[in-house]
């Protein structure tokens, strides 16, 4: 049986700079960063409120940076939004309302699309 889902790959092409982003813009914490071999580096971040990680990968040919589309979780999206543009952070657009949960999106250095959604 299937369980849940524990790794993304999110394609990047630099990993220092997209690494300070998530620790630093989002609150992620570092898992692993360490050399494979080969020249290939593992950077694993952890978000805030669990979940899956993510891994910042700079060697899928077939992925390129930007090409990631995710989605995180808040319980408090209008909070979230405040606190994450203090930082920083530029979203896409407002908080807005949909069926499916308030939320709002913004992009990570390279283009990869996150939206934030606090579920109704």
């Amino acid at each position: 049986m299937l369980g849940s889902i524990n790794l993304i790959s999110v394609p990047v092409s630099d990993q220092d700079r997209a690494k300070e982003f998530y620790l630093r813009t989002l609150g992620f914490t570092e898992k692993f960063d360490y050399i494979m071999g080969e020249g290939v580096r593992w950077v694993m971040l952890s978000p805030p409120g669990g979940g899956a990680d993510i891994t910042l990968v700079t060697w899928f040919d077939d992925l390129p940076p930007g090409a990631c589309k995710l989605s995180i979780g808040s319980p408090d999206v209008d909070r979230t939004y405040s606190e994450l543009t203090r930082r920083g952070l530029r979203p896409k657009h407002e908080v807005t309302d949909a069926p499916w949960g308030r939320y709002f999106g913004f992009d990570d250095p390279d283009g990869n699309n996150w939206l934030v959604v606090q579920e109704p």
